[in-house]
């Protein structure tokens, strides 16, 4: 099966943008087998909002190393932590992290459950 993409939010200068991934973000239980992608332009900064419900256990969100001179890199992997820890992943830049199909991919350890959040930076 293919990834799912995730549209991102655009933050506007001096404006504000929900946090809240229950109500507006994509439940990860969903995203754990294939994996989710967000589109990237050359220039564009994107965060993204995890949050990890599984009751004990610490999950790992997985930034795919893209295709571009700063993938040498590698991929970014960080821990969410147990029990509706949150994390904010970036600014991710598409020099280390657009795959040659525009898009950013993101792998989800297995059995996780929380939500995601993109979020582009102006």
């Amino acid at each position: 099966m293919a990834r799912t993409t995730l549209t991102p939010v655009e933050a506007v200068q001096d404006s504000n943008v929900s946090a809240k991934e229950a109500t507006v973000g994509t439940a990860i239980a969903d995203l754990v087998t294939d994996g989710a992608a967000v589109a990237m332009e050359k220039d564009d900064k994107i965060l993204l909002i995890v949050k990890n419900t599984v009751a004990d256990t610490d999950k790992d969100v997985t930034i795919k190393a893209g295709a571009y001179f700063r993938s040498g890199i590698g991929d970014l992997t960080v821990t969410v932590a147990q029990a509706s820890g949150e994390q904010i992943i970036g600014p991710l830049e598409s020099a280390r992290f657009k795959q040659t199909d525009g898009k950013i991919y993101i792998d989800f350890a297995a059995a996780m459950t929380g939500y995601i959040r993109a979020i582009k930076l102006p």
